[in-house]
């Protein structure tokens, strides 16, 4: 091996750098995290050195300076997995060997962990000479993943979802993160066409079966990915599409004419090299209709690396064999002569031969007996030292292991990963309205799950997701197969639900229900039925065309966890459906059919999918816990909605000062005066949007008490606005504690002032409102309240007297109180406010008690003006008139109060058509339509004495604030 003069220069290189003294560019990021110094401290060149250094290194140079093994070494890209090894260990000491004595070129990740991958190649790059060229095969077959990269739906649910910007964002987020393992080319995308029909097999990594829509998504996914700064590298080349086994050669062969090919497979790859594309790599199919020899693999194949690809289509970029150490190789050609024949074929990069050493030494011979001219080697190894001095490797060749928890997982990657497997659920059939699912549609839901036998845990995991939408799942796995005992028992189940949802898992491979005669009778069977039925699929779209009477058609297209989980939110309003076919299912339905249904529901998810910051939303904690530090509440539960998205629902503290019960977001609160609006104020729109009262009745009408002169003039108008002349309250309990005698007590109570002339918020006329609700309904209001709002909107945690249920119920509820003035004691699970307490726990102005949950789904109809989860409650006219500004005196609306001064516990930055109201426990409710923003705080600070908890007026606003303060730009579409 002879002495170079790269030995002496790459330390002379290093000392320039240090003289340069700058830090390296940043990799483009929204988020650089605490300081450039701490995220990289690799220097790069000052220009003066940067000069210099471009005149001493360059490719043909350093080609010169290499003897004819390390230029063939540099040919070879060797196989390894980012799996922790020691250094003893065996595989690691081979791969060492080969860097330090073959000078091999580049290694390919087929997967591993984040960090086990970014150590190795670190490693392996410490141990090399030259700087290695790091690829990772990007496919959806999990081992040759990246474990711990966001997950992203497969190519065929990007195309789904109608959008290539969402295939841009893909490939960009992708090589975001690989670039910080030290990977510097994806062998990705696929630029295949999928068969006509899923009839012939289903390929979720592919991103269609019309050429131009898998140009235009895959060129998308490209630029994504070198926007990044990591080679793209499509394949296969010249397209699988149409390939059929050979059993006679035992290989795959695409039987195409060439103008057959020109006008399909190769439309995509063609288009992709016109915009510049860097890397191509080759099928191992064959193509004996238009190359020559006929039957010798494309990757080894002159007439289509050189003659189609260089020649006629002009690439010249780098050019990377598929996996040498396949079957289909090496059952008839040796390492050697596998390397020569792609050489000479016009490949660059010799993919994962089976054995590099023999390789080497064959092209060495071949070199030297005049069978291989060496021009031929340094045209490659020239390609391949350019592309490692472009992409700086000479520079700065590592990566660091710090970077990775700032860089990878973001929560904006995340919420983009989510937002597109969210995009690509597509709605095929709806009859009935199925979707959105209702609770109280559809009470009782048996899910059948199809899985392989063993392979059931993502059955699970979508149960899982089921149950944060509707209480009362039964899950049923279902496996080819399936026994007689099982097909009664499933049969009888179905008798005793409200609807059957089937889902498959049986994800990409060919195998569906049609597979099983036994368990496709079955399903026929029950969809078949009057019995409504949902279908969803995983992958493999084919069991929709097999069970066609399915009411609901929905496909998912791959079967990933990641996917199924932002499935569930489409069943039940939580997400808008859009999705659209990406290629034909049987004769069914055709490519880019599809229904849309809008996201008109509540779904959990991050923050950043709705544009706003964990990290400024933590401002929350802190706020929260302080207030328990200082006294203020012993707990309490925090809940924050935007667009529909509960971004933030946690609990805090202790349902008392002995700290024996942790506050969990689910726990029920006593919600004082917000009854006001969640039950009575609804309850008169109700009644008012279905003709029953008028706003301008007069209450004379409904309470002959204010048939009296100056009483006779009050409106009902005048009770929700608080200008009805009546007193705040009166204490009443002093002597009466019976139900009908307070109410008689509430009619015959006189004005302070004349109607209409001065606001008093008073108790007293919700009373009266809800008398009135009770005499035109004929049911009491928490009766009319449960069945036509809490009730059809899953409120489940919504009750009047919620003690009354058992202990179960009691156990979720904090106490409000310690009574020491009417005899009660502690007061908990029954209404803290005492004339509702004695009006039996059900008034107009107090005793509803609910969860953070259910006021946000609440709150979310109001936003969406009526409509919810597919059920409209309201008309959008009356939501706006009674949230807008309708009093005289004030920014009030009828029955909620809105932000009126920055002084308001709304806060400072919230909207000034902020409505909502406070009750006196320590509740708040904030309702912000321009932010299209809820925020909603539940504590218990009148516990023990409801004389302390003053400082709640603090809490408030600086909640509001910390809430609008954490919205940040919408993440934009690249």
């Amino acid at each position: 091996m002879k002495k170079r003069q790269h030995n002496i220069l790459i330390p002379f290189l290093t000392l320039l750098l240090v003289v340069a003294g700058c830090k390296s560019s940043e990799l483009p990021t929204d988020d650089p995290g605490p300081s450039e110094q701490d995220t990289r401290d690799e220097p790069v060149l000052a220009e003066e050195a940067r000069e210099r250094i471009e005149t001493m290194l360059n490719a043909e140079e350093l080609l010169q300076d290499l003897t004819l093994r390390e230029k063939i070494g540099q040919l070879f890209t060797v196989p390894v997995n980012g799996r922790f090894l020691n250094e003893q260990d065996l595989r690691y000491q081979e791969w060492k060997h080969l860097l330090e004595e073959y000078s091999i070129g580049g290694i390919y990740v087929t997967g591993g962990d984040l960090y086990g991958i970014a150590d190795l190649t670190n490693r392996l790059q410490a141990l090399s000479e030259l700087p290695l060229w790091v690829s990772l095969n990007l496919t959806t077959d999990s081992k040759h993943y990246a474990e711990g990269i966001s997950p992203l739906v497969s190519p065929m649910g990007i195309t789904a979802t109608g959008n290539p910007a969402n295939a841009f964002q893909a490939g960009a987020v992708t090589g975001r993160e690989v670039r910080e393992l030290g990977i510097h080319q994806v062998y990705a995308p696929l630029l295949d066409l999928h068969p006509d029909s899923v009839t012939a097999g289903y390929s979720p990594g592919l991103f269609g079966s019309r050429p131009n829509q898998v140009n235009r998504f895959g060129q998308a996914f490209i630029r994504g990915l070198e926007s990044e700064g990591v080679m793209a590298t499509a394949k296969f080349f010249p397209g699988q599409s149409g390939a059929l086994f050979d059993s006679l050669l035992s290989i795959p062969s695409v039987s195409l004419e060439y103008e057959e090919m020109r006008v399909s497979n190769l439309i995509p790859f063609r288009r992709a090299i016109q915009e510049e594309l860097s890397g191509i790599l080759s099928s191992h199919h064959i193509y004996p209709e238009f190359s020559t020899p006929p039957y010798l693999p494309a990757s080894l194949n002159q007439s289509i690396l050189t003659g189609l690809l260089a020649d006629s289509l002009g690439f010249n970029g780098i050019v990377v064999t598929g996996e040498l150490d396949q079957s289909v190789i090496t059952s008839s050609y040796s390492p050697g002569e596998s390397a020569r024949l792609a050489l000479e074929a016009g490949a660059d990069i010799l993919l994962a031969s089976p054995d590099e050493i023999t390789a080497i030494y064959a092209l060495e011979e071949a070199v030297r007996s005049g069978e291989l001219d060496e021009e031929r080697i340094d045209r490659s190894v020239r390609k391949i030292l350019k592309m490692k001095l472009d992409q700086g490797l000479f520079q700065s060749r590592g990566t660091r292991l710090e970077n990775l928890a700032r860089q990878v997982q973001k929560p904006e990657h995340l919420a983009i990963a989510d937002r597109i497997a969210r995009e690509s659920v597509t709605l095929l059939k709806n009859r009935g309205g199925i979707i959105p699912v209702r609770e109280s549609q559809f009470p009782r839901i048996l899910f059948l799950s199809l899985s392989e036998p063993g392979s059931t845990s993502k059955a699970e995991t979508f149960t899982s997701q089921l149950g944060q939408y509707h209480s009362h799942i039964v899950h049923t796995s279902v496996t080819p197969g399936i026994t007689e005992p099982e097909r009664t028992e499933i049969l009888r189940s179905a008798e005793q639900t409200d609807l059957i949802l089937i889902g498959s898992f049986l994800g990409a491979s060919e195998k569906t229900a049609g597979d099983h005669p036994e368990l496709l009778a079955l399903l026929r069977e029950l969809t078949g039925q009057e019995l409504p039925s949902l279908l969803i699929t995983f992958g493999s779209p084919l069991l929709l065309a097999e069970l066609p009477d399915a009411d609901v058609h929905l496909a998912a297209w791959d079967a990933s966890e990641h996917q199924l989980i932002q499935t569930v939110p489409a069943l039940f309003g939580g997400a808008e459906i859009g999705g659209l076919a990406p290629l034909p299912i049987a004769d069914l339905y055709v490519t880019g059919e599809g229904r849309r249904v809008p996201h008109s529901g509540l779904r959990p998810d991050r923050p950043e999918s709705v544009g706003m910051s964990s990290d400024s939303l933590m401002m929350v904690d802190q706020i929260m816990q302080e207030a328990i530090q200082d006294s203020v509440f012993p707990g309490g539960v925090i809940a924050v909605v935007k667009d529909g998205v509960l971004v933030w629902h946690k609990g805090y503290g202790y349902h008392n000062y002995e700290k024996n019960r942790e506050v969990v977001s689910s726990d029920v609160y006593d919600i004082a005066s917000l009854t006001k609006v969640m039950s009575t104020t609804t309850a008169i729109m109700k009644l008012v949007e279905e003709g029953r009262i008028d706003l301008d009745d007069r209450v004379s009408d409904y309470i002959s008490e204010y048939q009296e002169e100056e009483k006779n003039r009050v409106t009902i108008r005048h009770l929700l606005l608080h200008t009805s002349g009546l007193p705040a309250f009166r204490i009443y309990i002093d002597r009466i504690r019976a139900r009908e005698d307070l109410l008689e007590a509430v009619k015959n109570e006189p004005l302070i002032n004349p109607p209409g002339q001065e606001y008093v918020y008073s108790d007293l006329g919700f009373i009266l409102l809800a008398e009135i609700v009770q005499q035109v309904s004929g049911e009491r209001i928490d009766i009319f309240t449960a069945r036509e709002i809490f009730e059809p909107m899953g409120m489940t945690s919504t009750h009047f007297n919620p003690a009354s249920l058992g202990a179960w119920m009691l156990y979720r509820i904090p106490p409000t109180e310690i009574d020491q003035h009417y005899g009660r004691g502690m007061v908990h699970g029954f209404v803290n406010d005492e004339r509702a307490y004695f009006m039996d726990g059900v008034a107009g102005h107090a005793g509803l008690f609910t969860s953070a949950y259910d006021i946000a789904k609440w709150s979310q109809m109001l936003l969406n003006r009526g409509y919810f989860a597919g059920y409209r409650f309201f008309n959008p006219e009356t939501v706006d008139l009674f949230t807008g500004r309708q009093s005289p005196f004030n920014q009030r609306g009828y029955g909620f109060d809105r932000k009126n001064s920055d002084m308001s516990s709304a806060g400072r930055l919230t909207s000034f058509r902020t409505f909502g109201h406070l009750g006196f426990t320590g509740t708040s409710l904030w309702i912000d339509p321009d932010y299209q923003t809820t925020i909603i705080l539940l504590t218990n600070r009148t516990f023990p004495d409801r004389n302390q908890g003053s400082g709640i007026r603090d809490v408030r606003p600086a909640i509001s604030d910390a809430v609008v303060n954490s919205i940040i730009e919408p993440i934009d579409s690249p």
